[in-house]
């Protein structure tokens, strides 16, 4: 496993990563102290000696949200991703997958709340009770969108909540991304491996982001990304499904209609 992982000196006051940075890799303090810096250059945590940074990010698909700096002389273990894919192909896989996309969905979730835009909601996000049933589908309106369907004039959402993400061919994302429908999608990416969710308490039906990098545009507000908000009702009949940047022309309709 120690062929994805290789060691890194940092003298006092080096820039490690910087926010914004595209959060490629993680990193584990061996020796040394590291602070972690916002935009505004104010402190907000100091690692020492076996702590990790940069997992969260990696995990969200989000540039990293922070400056780390050397306070003093650090020695740092920068772990490549891949590693994941060993533990992927490891004989206890069985056992690792389903506590590590567990862990990942609990990271988005609270990540949602703590970001204080609408947040996750714990009843919405559990399967609905029964009640009133409708039929909900989605619909490719731009041939780009047909095309992240593979081609398909509809998918039926069957069951709630139903997760839709990008298609990866990277081993290790089955360990933090798990959907019930990939879009197939290519650099550069409009679509997170774990973008959104829709889903249903009684006779409401919601759109929920789950921590997607661009966001999507529902009936006209932006919702994820940069937007506000992370959670919206849905309009009984027809809405309107924008993924990521409208220029991206990732378009599509979402009915609820009476089965």
């Amino acid at each position: 496993m120690n062929i994805n992982i290789f060691k890194k000196k940092y003298e006092k006051n080096d820039i490690i990563v910087k926010q914004g940075d595209n959060s490629t890799d993680i990193y584990k303090i061996n020796k040394g102290k590291v602070l972690l810096k916002n935009s505004n250059k104010m402190s907000f945590v100091e690692l020492n000696e076996g702590d990790l940074f940069g997992t969260v990010d990696f995990i969200l698909e989000k540039p990293y949200r922070f400056t780390a700096v050397a306070v003093t002389d650090v020695e740092i273990d920068i772990i490549d991703p891949r590693i994941f894919t060993e533990l992927y192909e490891s004989e206890n896989a069985e056992f690792i997958k389903p506590i590590l996309l567990s862990l990942a969905e609990e990271i988005r979730f609270y990540e949602s709340k703590l970001e204080g835009k609408g947040g996750f909601v714990r009843d919405i996000i559990a399967t609905a009770k029964r009640s009133e049933k409708k039929i909900l589908t989605l619909i490719p309106t731009t041939s780009k969108a047909k095309r992240m369907l593979r081609n398909l004039d509809r998918i039926v959402i069957s069951h709630f909540p139903f997760k839709i993400g990008r298609h990866s061919r990277r081993r290790s994302d089955k360990l933090f991304h798990r959907n019930d429908f990939y879009l197939s999608d290519y650099s550069p990416y409009s679509v997170s491996r774990s973008h959104f969710a829709i889903t249903k308490k009684d006779n409401d039906y919601y759109f929920l982001d789950r921590g997607s990098h661009l966001g999507t545009l529902v009936n006209g507000e932006r919702i994820g990304g940069r937007g506000k908000r992370t959670r919206v009702s849905l309009s009984e009949k027809e809405n309107s499904i924008i993924i990521g940047s409208v220029e991206a022309k990732i378009r599509f309709k979402l009915e609820i209609l009476p089965a």
